[in-house]
């Protein structure tokens, strides 16, 4: 709807009679006016004015509203230039747009929260149905989202200086981390691809070809065929190509988190559960020095069996020289429920409850299945979209994941001491 405030004006003729006319009046977009003229640098000048031939489409929780572009008029005598508000103004007022270049749809800030908050506490929302009214466009409302969600984190880190992607309750380096893959939010090859850019890039998710180099370093140390054996067991890895993804271009979404339940570390799969993927996530982490421990002590990560992939090869490469350093520095053991496709001499050798450090902690079976039990949700939006908006949506849902496990941390962990 275009907006149009009345304006009642009463004039009297000589007979001392009253006529009331109402006159229509457009509206610009509220703003701010700067303090500053850009031309004549004077202070205290401008004044806010309408564009008459522009109209600019206000998205709020009412509705779709539209409003004419807004300017700033100077009235000093010696200036008396008109600027058209930039999308840095609009921004300032609390509006957000596609992009910087296109400001013909705002979208108001709290109908940005309001999708926000949605789109968490209601996973199963998808933009499309959030918004179900043909006079508003759903690439926008969406572009514009992904912006106002990665605005919003780079004031957390650049600004407030907070690191969602660490456990303030772990005492660095962590003493503890597991690994699983969750083939639920995967992405369809039907799906559109789009141009867009990710805009998380990859401080949340890792990049997609950093695993493929690092599997490829693995492969000259130890050829992989067939399955990877975990130990002496009969239970084996998902397999790497099998026809479950044939229609799928990402896979899953693998992860490796603390005994705290706080994301470490995350990274799309293109194809299924593969020891040398698990590999890749200790070797990221321990070159962050979230996982390489100080004298005296030993690092406990989820069995990824390097002793099988790696000791066996006589290549005195660099990377086997890194993988050796790892094999010293960590160590892997099994989780409880997992453990139980082992045999019993080989769960009694490796069970985390022997170790220093475990803290008779369940293993991936209660800290990472947690985690998914609540990612899995996302799985009904994330498979239909682009890569740019997939991989932005989910960073998003790991760093809230973060936030509320870092704001809840101290009551946790006060009512796990009552427990103990």
């Amino acid at each position: 709807m275009l907006a149009i405030q009345l304006v009642n004006t009463v004039q009297i003729d000589l007979n001392n009679r009253y006529t009331i006319k109402t006159n229509k009046v457009h509206v610009a977009v509220p703003c701010f006016i700067p303090a500053q003229c850009q031309s004549c640098r004077s202070i205290n000048t401008l004044t806010l004015e309408l564009l008459k031939n522009k109209y600019m489409i206000v998205v709020t929780l009412l509705g779709r509203i539209d409003l004419n572009a807004a300017s700033f008029t100077c009235h000093n005598p010696a200036c008396g230039v008109t600027n058209e508000a930039s999308v840095r103004n609009y921004v300032n007022a609390g509006y957000w747009t596609r992009s910087p270049t296109r400001t013909c749809t705002l979208f108001s800030q709290s109908y940005m929260v309001h999708w926000f908050h949605t789109k968490h506490q209601i996973s199963l929302t998808a933009a499309t149905k959030y918004k179900e009214n043909p006079f508003i466009n759903q690439i926008m409302f969406r572009t514009a989202s992904s912006q106002y969600s990665y605005i919003q984190h780079k004031i957390d880190v650049d600004v407030k200086l907070n690191e969602f992607m660490r456990c303030k309750a772990c005492v660095l380096p962590c003493k503890y981390c597991h690994f699983d893959v969750i083939f639920k939010l995967y992405r369809y090859k039907a799906a559109r691809s789009g141009h867009l850019q990710y805009l998380f890039e990859d401080s949340i998710i890792i990049s997609n070809a950093k695993i493929p180099r690092y599997v490829e370093e693995i492969n000259i140390l130890k050829p992989q065929k067939g399955y990877d054996n975990c130990g002496n067991s009969t239970y084996k890895a998902g397999k790497e190509n099998t026809s479950r993804h044939r229609t799928q271009d990402e896979t899953g979404l693998a992860s490796a988190c603390c005994r705290h339940e706080v994301v470490l570390v995350t990274a799309n799969l293109k194809s299924g559960e593969n020891y040398r993927i698990v590999n890749f996530f200790h070797h990221f982490l321990w070159t962050l020095d979230l996982l390489k421990v100080s004298e005296g002590h030993e690092m406990h990560v989820e069995w990824m069996l390097l002793t099988t992939l790696l000791v066996t090869s006589t290549s005195a490469t660099t990377s086997f020289a890194i993988m050796m350093r790892m094999i010293k520095e960590m160590s892997g053991f099994l989780s409880v429920l997992h453990g139980r496709t082992h045999t019993w001499d080989f769960q009694v050798d490796n069970n985390g409850r022997w170790r220093d450090c475990a803290c008779a902690s369940l293993g991936e079976d209660e800290e990472q299945e947690q985690v998914f039990t609540r990612f899995a949700r996302y799985g009904l939006v994330t498979k239909h979209m682009s890569p740019a908006f997939r991989n932005d949506h989910l960073s998003e849902v790991v760093v809230n994941h973060n936030k509320e496990k870092d704001y809840g941390m101290d009551y946790a962990l006060v009512k796990r001491a009552k427990k103990v």
